[in-house]
């Protein structure tokens, strides 16, 4: 059985890992359909998940053979990244292959899933942070999203941080539409299961 998102909800995570894709397999066996940055073979346009940065795997010539790569520790994900670049290199799986892993600050390269998301994103009212800190790297970026997001009427914030978070909503947010989009009643605190609007 298919499974598939509200036509009013979209997701965007910076994560790269393919904890979503792996955890979606289970209910539907051609997988979720994703935007990432490197992604010109299978854009579907009516994805509504957008990978910002990508999603860490490695193709073959005719995206056989997939090798993907998950794992929370930064430095062992890493070196198993490198690791399998040699190895899908001396296999032969990356020249002429691709990779969907890019970055987000890599411009250039993600002009056609910007401006997807972007155009997804427009009419967005309610937005739902759970579990971003807003690090500086990613600020342009992130003001980026916001300015696409006219609409935009409320913030939640779904973190065991939460009060922190609205903080650093302060660097990204013009003065004004952080006082109007967040309030402290919109800090939610527990992490158990993931926030619901209440304007679904």
């Amino acid at each position: 059985m298919d499974y598939a998102l509200p036509n009013d909800i979209f997701l965007m995570t910076w994560n790269y890992d393919v904890q979503l894709d792996l955890a979606y397999r289970e209910y539907n066996e051609l997988g979720l359909s994703m935007v990432v940055p490197t992604e010109t073979r299978r854009i579907d346009p009516n994805s509504r998940v957008f990978k910002i940065n990508g999603s860490a795997n490695f193709y073959g010539q005719n995206y056989q053979d997939t090798i993907v790569i998950s794992h929370t520790n930064f430095s062992i994900l890493f070196t198993i990244i490198l690791n399998q670049l040699s190895f899908a290199t001396r296999k032969g799986y990356y020249d002429g292959g691709t990779s969907d892993l890019l970055f987000a600050w890599e411009k250039e390269k993600c002009d056609k899933m910007s401006e997807m998301l972007y155009k997804k994103i427009s009419d967005a009212k309610v937005l739902v942070i759970i579990g971003y800190t807003f690090p500086f790297f990613n600020r342009k970026i992130d003001r980026e999203i916001f300015s696409n997001m006219p609409n935009l009427e409320k913030i939640y914030v779904q973190d065991p941080n939460a009060d922190k978070i609205k903080i650093s909503l302060k660097s990204i947010l013009p003065s004004d539409k952080y006082t109007s989009l967040l309030h402290d009643e919109d800090l939610v605190y527990d992490t158990s299961n993931f926030f619901l609007p209440p304007e679904l």
